[in-house]
């Protein structure tokens, strides 16, 4: 018997190359995040928050994708956009 609330919906799947992409942005985040704060440390400007802010975001916005949330994918443009505008 099938749920009545959730009518023909099909089990989504990602590909290895979508789960390595995944896996890479997280990583990719992680150590733009650790740059900002050793840099942050050593002098605080709106630049290096900046930095280390679109670093988090874009963890987030992989974990988000993996869920298959589609604000993940808004959520990763902006964060691209404002580590391009601070680099």
């Amino acid at each position: 018997m099938s749920n009545p609330h959730k009518p023909n919906q099909q089990k989504l799947r990602r590909t290895t190359l979508q789960t390595g992409a995944l896996i890479y942005v997280v990583i990719h985040g992680f150590i733009f995040w650790a740059i900002a704060r050793s840099m942050a440390a050593e002098e605080s400007t709106l630049s290096f928050v900046l930095f280390g802010l679109a670093s988090l975001a874009s963890v987030i916005a992989a974990i988000a994708i993996w869920r298959w949330k589609r604000w993940g994918i808004y959520l990763y443009i902006i964060a691209s956009l404002t580590l391009a505008g601070v680099v």
